[in-house]
């Protein structure tokens, strides 16, 4: 079945490809919001949260099984600030990668907006109803033409 699927698949890759002007532009800017985070931000975020849950832990704290509660001794900054000191280096690196890689994906964003820019232009935005105005007007343009080709006017 895949030999069959993948045809299909890049002949409809292809097709929206040459359909859709500036698919690179577009694609960018999907990259630069969506992937880049996904890839470099997320990660080193979610890794500093999680050491600093798991090393602002206490001995003296207990997670109770029948009320499924976790009893802590303190809450806040205090106990963020405990986590992330106890590894220090490796909360730091996270921390400076996460913002590095927002500056990136930052500046990636504004790279591929200003293509986007220069790609189609300032639109010129027109409300509703004078948009279904222009279209009524086209067909009746042509509903003209083909009446004086007919003979009709």
């Amino acid at each position: 079945m895949w030999v069959f699927v993948v045809p299909v698949y890049w002949a409809l890759a292809y097709v929206i490809a040459t359909a859709v002007p500036n698919i690179g532009d577009i694609s960018s800017l999907v990259g630069a919001f969506c992937i880049g985070n996904f890839t470099y931000t997320f990660p080193p975020s979610s890794k500093l949260g999680f050491d600093i849950k798991k090393n602002a832990m206490l001995p003296e704290e207990s997670f109770d099984p029948v009320t499924k509660k976790y009893t802590r001794l303190d809450n806040g900054m205090k106990r963020w600030w405990r986590g992330y000191k106890k590894s220090f280096l490796m909360s730091t690196m996270n921390f400076l990668y996460f913002l590095a890689s927002l500056v990136v994906c930052g500046l990636g964003s504004y790279a591929a907006i200003e293509a986007l820019i220069s790609a189609f232009g300032v639109v010129e935005l027109r409300p509703l109803i004078s948009v279904v105005l222009l279209l009524l007007q086209d067909r009746l343009a042509s509903l003209v033409l083909q009446c004086k080709e007919v003979g009709i006017v």
